[in-house]
């Protein structure tokens, strides 16, 4: 990774009814390949492999009905002149309404009238309730199976599709907003009853249906399963909606792309967002690279192996500010960082200031109360008394780990200090046995020996940047080799847990200000207060958390309020789940009911979960959405596109 970066620092340094993918709209056509006709001298085709090969297409084309109702932008069409159903004398009483409504001569009659015959109701797939949406797939799927008449699955769809007029409808001659309003009264005046669901219609579905699934029906053992695994009223998943403005969509983050389409499901909430996936997912970078290749804010990143800096920061220091980068492996070329210059010289918030960096110099096993109050009070007289120069974590080292002799003398100024936080840290060292400090010390030591090693300490002299910095759309990166993560695992905490608070007291934070976190390997830091509050502080505190775990077992493991925590958030993604992981996504998809029946099954079962229908697949749930089925950028390269 140090030779990639260091050529980047470099760089920057110097300078029936159709998709909207563009199908016919009137019609609905499975593309089925026929094979071609046996040449005369062939082979007799045996009328078992006949049988077979059309029960293969039947099955193909009830996939296809199904496919066509499971995509949101595809839209539900009725041609008014189909509607067998409806008496012939109203189409010319509707047409006497519109010609009066508008004006025009009686002349105008028969043309209208065709008009409205050729005219389409066009209602989006993505727009229907999920019961509606499945009483017209099972009335195609019967009348494919020709178990219903086509005049009985009309009259099924045409409330469905008109819904009380709040669709779209279209007719020759009235293109225009202002004609198509005199079209909709006389629609209405033409559908009448019809336009109302009749129960005995829904009847006639359901005994259809169950005549198809009867032991006296002809069908074959895979078309029988294949229709019986569409009586559900199954959920929608979220369709793409109306493209968002330039402007809101840049400082949007965007979880993966509706299928078949290059448009993002964008998030523009100010509460939190949670990844489960694999520590060492492609897609897991993929998704923290494609969000900074077009978030145009402030951002933190955890940046495993520099995959992120190296696919994104041109595009960023080009684009939305200035690019930080803190990367231990490429010594001087990286950036320093004191964390004493995030503890304030005032001694009303010095005492606090210096609790939280203690607690997060010790606490990645856990809360460690006694090494928090062994170190605080060292860094509190840094912060104080220390000149600027060594004022730095060299000192607070020296203080913690002090000889005998430098004890004594310490323990003596602490003790005639005028804060009272250092006269009751002197009055400590003074009773404490020498056996029990020696072992608090050695093993407060190994926690911090990696601020006394290189590249570490060479790096802590000064800070180069502050979280001031962020508001204004700066962007900093803490590149880390995945091997070494355990090794910097401490200092990755001061720096998130810092800048975390920082920013939090920030309550004057103007719009578009808000900074994003992405947290990769958050469990590899151990537990940090700092995170849990700004995941519940929500979108007030200026701070949007994007937390990265393995599943919320390893989240619970180092966060034992991680159910409060993962409610907090309002966004959660499920990538490449395990068993454990499929599972809870499984309950959280929850139920559907048989559009026919008591008959009850999982939206998707944990199998389907793990298996390859949701192989590569990003679900994303969002609160108060429908449950998305996305997929990913490929991998780096549209980030990558980007930063060029």
């Amino acid at each position: 990774m140090a030779s990639v970066l260091t050529r980047l620092l470099a760089a920057l340094r110097g300078s029936v009814i159709s998709s909207a993918a563009g199908r016919d709209p009137s019609k609905y056509e499975p593309q089925v390949r026929v094979r071609p006709r046996q040449a005369a001298n062939g082979p007799a085709e045996a009328p078992a492999d006949r049988n077979t090969r059309i029960s293969g297409l039947r099955v193909k084309r009830l996939r296809q009905i199904a496919g066509f109702y499971a995509d949101g932008a595809n839209e539900a069409v009725i041609t008014i002149g189909d509607c067998a159903f409806v008496p012939h004398d109203r189409f010319h009483a509707a047409a006497e309404q519109i010609v009066r409504a508008t004006g025009e001569p009686a002349s105008a009659l028969v043309a209208t009238e065709n008009a409205l015959r050729k005219g389409l109701l066009k209602r989006r797939i993505g727009e229907l309730a999920d019961r509606e949406r499945a009483i017209l797939r099972a009335a195609d799927l019967l009348c494919e199976l020709g178990e219903l008449e086509r005049t009985a699955a009309l009259r099924l769809r045409l409330p469905i599709v008109w819904n009380e007029g709040r669709c779209r409808v279209a007719a020759p001659g009235f293109e225009s907003l202002t004609r198509s309003n005199f079209l909709r009264p006389g629609m209405e005046a033409l559908f009448g009853e019809f336009a109302i669901q009749a129960p005995e219609s829904l009847d006639d579905l359901r005994r259809a249906w169950r005549s198809a699934l009867s032991l006296d029906a002809r069908l074959t053992e895979e078309e029988h399963q294949t229709l019986e695994s569409y009586q559900f009223v199954e959920r929608a998943w979220l369709a793409p909606g109306e493209p968002e403005d330039a402007r809101s969509a840049a400082a949007a983050l965007t979880f993966g792309l509706f299928p078949g389409t290059n448009r993002p499901m964008l998030y523009d909430g100010g509460q939190g967002v949670i990844t489960f996936a694999p520590a060492q997912s492609g897609r897991r970078a993929g998704q923290i690279a494609h969000n900074l290749s077009r978030l145009v804010a402030g951002a933190v990143a955890i940046d495993i192996d520099g995959k992120a800096l190296n696919a994104t920061a041109r595009w960023r220091q080009k684009e939305v500010g200035k690019i930080l980068v803190f990367a231990p492996a490429l010594g001087d070329l990286s950036m320093s960082y004191n964390p004493l210059d995030a503890v304030a010289r005032d001694p009303d918030n010095a005492w606090t200031e210096a609790r939280l960096l203690a607690d997060l110099l010790t606490g990645r096993r856990g809360p460690d109360e006694e090494g928090r109050n062994f170190i605080a009070p060292a860094i509190l007289e840094v912060a104080l008394s220390d000149r600027p120069e060594r004022r730095h974590m060299r000192g607070v080292i020296a203080r913690v780990a002090c000889s005998d002799k430098q004890l004594e003398a310490w323990t003596a100024a602490l003790l005639h200090s005028p804060h009272r936080e250092l006269t009751e840290h002197g009055r400590m060292l003074r009773e404490l046995a020498a056996p029990k400090r020696q072992a608090l010390v050695n093993r407060l030591m190994r926690e911090l020996a990696v601020w006394q090693s290189p590249p570490i300490a060479d790096l802590i002299d000064r800070s180069d940047w502050t979280p001031a910095d962020l508001r204004r759309r700066a962007t900093l990166f803490l590149c880390i080799d995945r091997a070494d993560l355990d090794r910097y695992a401490c200092v990755l905490r001061v720096i998130v847990g810092q800048t975390l608070a920082a920013l939090r007291r920030d309550k004057a934070v103007e719009a578009g200000a808000a900074v994003t976190f992405f947290l990769d390997e958050l469990a590899r830091l151990g537990p940090m207060a700092t995170v849990a509050r700004a995941v519940d502080a929500g979108p007030d505190s200026g701070v949007r958390p994007w937390l990265f775990f393995s599943g919320s077992d390893e989240m619970r493991k180092h966060y034992p309020n991680g159910d409060a925590m993962s409610a907090s958030c309002a966004a959660h993604c499920f990538i490449e789940p395990d068993a454990a992981a499929a599972d809870e996504l499984a309950q959280r998809l929850g139920y559907v009911k048989s559009l026919f029946g008591a008959e009850e099954r999982p939206v998707a079962s944990t199998d389907e979960l793990t298996g390859p229908e949701f192989a590569g697949r990003i679900i994303a749930l969002v609160r108060n959405q429908a449950p998305a089925r996305l997929v990913p950028p490929t991998e780096l390269k549209t980030a990558q596109r980007r930063g060029k």
